[in-house]
């Protein structure tokens, strides 16, 4: 600590730091020095290694002096990135004919930092289209008609942020190779965790994440914090455990997880309701739920979040409206099917969720969306009709171009 950062780095604006450190962003502000950007957090990092060339792009350390390796994992870099570029491609050893046609595809994509990630979707006829390949160079048998093909490719298969934590994530982690790259012991690709409310079925899995090597970085409002530090403690016990890394998110704001490149977050204030066991339940405050609007700043593309969501405001259906995909809450068929069948004596409404059919229904909102909307229902009750295939709601859904959600479900932007 102490010191003057050399001059041309005072802004901060060309730093790399390694992923491992303690606290991996920039320096608080120009000039200053926060220590624990020297700090390493992992035996894992290839920091570690005195020895480790850090390229020719790095010019000097952070108080001007030449380094050509490196032990501490924070470097200010030159005129070029360290994040490199991206540019997919490919070929096909067949294009046309007649019957069913099995091609060979040849990924041949460039990038300066490396490529770990490959998803092949085919649009046929002019349909929705669908992931038929996540491996590098596939051979796929295509049926006849006239198909789109695209190649998407990824440098960062590494990191990832979670969206709540629900009581079975143990078994979703295991049916995630992703999240279990086995670097080290009790290894995770989980970077972040981002809550969108305090509800005990999108908190509960924290506690099985208790044992994680260091600090969860976790993302939510100040009303969730509040409810997870008191009328359900998650926080205060996994102080004895790992701990968490708390992240303020602001309502209506953009936010970033440094973990996670590429990606920009909004959240926006959503009307449902606060958790049973909160001090605001059926008196909900800014804050106790959010929808979020996930973008990939490569490519523009939009996604956007809410499972609770108990009425169409403006923002939100601005958001909506905006986004290439909408997976939003498919809680309840009817208003009052919670009632009717004995399981509650509150309606889907009252307790912050819009049924999907009736009157300003989510079925009605969706057909208001652009005819590019994908959309999926998500967070379904096992009172809700639309779970049995075969039933004449799920075939409505299927009228309206509407998707459920499913264990395992891949969406590519």
């Amino acid at each position: 600590s102490g010191g003057t950062p050399h001059a041309n780095l005072q802004d901060a604006a060309d730093v790399y730091a390694d992923p491992f450190l303690k606290r991996p962003n920039a320096p608080l502000a120009a000039g200053q020095v926060d220590p624990l950007w020297y700090t390493l957090n992992s035996a894992s990092s290839p920091a570690i290694d005195a020895g480790y060339n850090v390229g020719s792009d790095v010019t000097d350390d952070y108080f001007g002096g030449a380094r050509s390796t490196h032990d501490i994992g924070a470097h200010e870099y030159g005129a070029s990135s360290p994040a490199g570029t991206i540019d997919a491609d490919f070929t096909a050893d067949v294009t046309s004919g007649s019957g069913s046609l099995t091609v060979q595809f040849a990924d041949g994509s460039t990038s300066t930092s490396g490529i770990d990630a490959w998803t092949w979707r085919a649009s046929r006829d002019g349909g929705a289209w669908f992931v038929f390949a996540t491996t590098q160079n596939p051979t796929w048998t295509f049926a006849p008609g006239l198909y789109d093909i695209q190649l998407i490719v990824s440098g960062d298969d590494e990191y990832w942020a979670l969206f709540n934590a629900s009581p079975d994530i143990l078994t979703q982690i295991q049916r995630c190779p992703v999240l279990q790259p086995g670097r080290a012991l009790r290894d995770t690709g989980i970077a972040a965790i981002v809550l969108i409310d305090a509800q005990i079925d999108h908190t509960t899995g924290l506690t099985m994440l208790r044992e994680h090597r260091q600090p969860h970085a976790l993302w939510c409002t100040r009303p969730v914090r509040d409810d997870l530090s008191t009328g359900n403690p998650l926080f205060r016990v996994l102080e004895h455990y790992c701990g968490i890394d708390w992240h303020e998110i602001g309502l209506g704001q953009d936010f970033a997880i440094d973990a996670i490149a590429g990606l920009r977050f909004t959240a926006l204030p959503l009307t449902s309701n606060a958790p049973p066991y909160s001090p605001r339940r059926d008196r909900p405050e800014p804050g106790d739920n959010i929808g979020v609007s996930i973008t990939d700043t490569r490519s523009g593309r939009r996604l956007f979040y809410a499972p609770g969501l108990g009425e169409m405001e403006d923002a939100v259906w601005a958001a909506m409206q905006a986004a290439d995909v909408v997976l939003v809450d498919g809680t309840l068929w009817t208003d009052d099917e919670m009632i009717r069948l004995g399981a509650s004596a509150k309606t889907s409404r009252a307790m912050g969720h819009m049924p999907q059919s009736g009157p300003d229904g989510m079925l009605e909102w969706l057909d208001r969306l652009p005819a590019t909307t994908r959309k999926i229902l998500i967070h379904i009750n096992n009172t809700n009709p639309i779970l049995n295939e075969d039933s004449a709601e799920r075939a409505e859904l299927g009228r309206h171009g509407i998707e459920v959600a499913f264990d395992g479900m891949e969406i590519a932007l």
